[in-house]
């Protein structure tokens, strides 16, 4: 990310982060690190930020329950696109640009389950 995020301008992480043991519905859940490798050197000369944290969704819990309820909002539907790694740049800016609400990145021909990609794409 340190890469692709513009001089002077920040990173940030959102949903959680943590290992757990794989499952049916997190077949890779146990491939994840507890640590991270990162590139301090260039994070640091290109004067970034770093921001990650806890979202406590209770405030919004009422009005996220009518909107699912009311069919205008579908949890399970999170991902707005897959993209590759060279259209990076091209959908940092729409996510921006707010045009994207979680990107996610198909590296190679890395697949996560039966020969599919995230969502089966």
């Amino acid at each position: 990310m340190v890469d692709v995020t513009a001089s002077g301008r920040g990173i940030g992480q959102i949903g959680i982060y943590h290992t757990q043991n794989s499952s049916r519905g997190a077949p890779l859940a146990s491939t994840i690190s507890p640590t991270v490798v990162f590139p301090i050197p260039d994070f640091w000369f290109k004067g970034l930020n770093y921001r990650a944290g806890v979202v406590d969704p209770k405030p919004l819990a009422d009005k996220l329950l009518s909107l699912i309820s009311n069919d205008r909002a579908f949890p399970y539907v999170i991902s707005s696109s897959v993209i590759d790694i060279e259209q990076t740049p091209e959908y940092y800016k729409r996510f921006d640009a707010k045009e994207e609400i979680e990107v996610h990145i198909r590296f190679g021909e890395r697949s996560y389950k039966d020969g599919e990609g995230i969502h089966g794409v």
